[in-house]
């Protein structure tokens, strides 16, 4: 049943691919100069490092501080996997999305509009974010199946990700809906403003936008660190950063990037 619901999004996804296409041909994007707009982000190589240096030094404290409490306090054997990654949620995730907050007030000096006018434009996005991701869908699906292919073909194995192995083995309710909720809501967040909001427009300004594109993709992919699904993590990054580019909302490809997330976990839970 969760394999077929999956192929009516597929089906779906190219009814809109359809569309799309008479739309931009009605009406073309200018692409040229909405990869223009890129350069006027106020986001360069200083903030990057900024936000990387600051989260290695967390994660990396993180790491050295809590294993030590974690035996001091004789934390049973089977939930350390458990607390390491209620830990990385935290420290990695969470902190990324703070520390983009305090350095957007920072250079603003004022934080409440801005974080009204997110939230609205995250509302208003939902509809253009579900298009796109019904839209990416169909060529996701033509990735994973081709590197599914030459992967086995080759004789490498094709497993699930660490992340998911581990979601299954949770027994606990609270921290299966934490994963839920890092997974649909706080990793979109943070890995988009990373990849797409902040990444895009600095390596733009040095290579264009084709291969901003390409090496943030192949970024994001790299980022997760599980070969099967490299394709399929590159092709859903360009996805996203041309749906950024084509609507100029980067909460378009959150919603995507949330959707994504949410149906992988519907059907990792309803096939296990």
């Amino acid at each position: 049943m969760a394999a077929m619901g999956y192929g009516i999004l597929v089906i779906l996804g190219l009814v809109v691919d359809v569309g799309l296409i008479i739309r931009l041909r009605l009406q073309p994007v200018p692409w040229k100069s909405r990869g223009g707009n890129l350069a006027t982000s106020p986001w360069n190589v200083e903030d990057f490092g900024i936000l990387t240096g600051v989260l290695i030094v967390i994660h990396g404290l993180s790491l050295l501080l809590f294993q030590p409490a974690m035996r001091w306090i004789n934390v049973p054997p089977d939930l350390i996997d458990t607390a390491n990654f209620i830990m990385h949620g935290i420290t990695f995730h969470l902190a990324g999305i703070c520390i983009i907050f305090l350095m957007v007030r920072r250079r603003t000096g004022c934080w409440m509009p801005i974080l009204k006018h997110q939230i609205i434009n995250m509302t208003r996005s939902i509809g253009t974010g579900t298009m796109f991701y019904l839209a990416m869908l169909p060529v996701v699906a033509t990735a994973s199946l081709v590197a599914y292919t030459i992967l086995t073909g080759l004789g490498h194995p094709v497993a699930m990700q660490e992340i998911a192995i581990q979601l299954l083995a949770m027994p606990n309710f609270w921290v299966r809906l934490y994963a839920v909720v890092l997974a649909i809501v706080i990793g979109p967040i943070f890995e988009e403003a990373l990849f797409r909001g902040m990444l895009l427009p600095i390596i733009a300004r040095h290579t264009g936008t084709f291969w901003a594109i390409l090496l943030t993709s192949l970024g994001f992919a790299a980022f997760h660190m599980h070969l099967p699904s490299a394709a399929t993590l590159a092709t859903v990054a360009a996805s996203c950063a041309i749906a950024y580019l084509a609507t100029g909302k980067l909460a378009v490809a959150i919603v995507m990037h949330s959707l994504f997330n949410a149906v992988n976990l519907f059907l990792l839970f309803s096939t296990s």
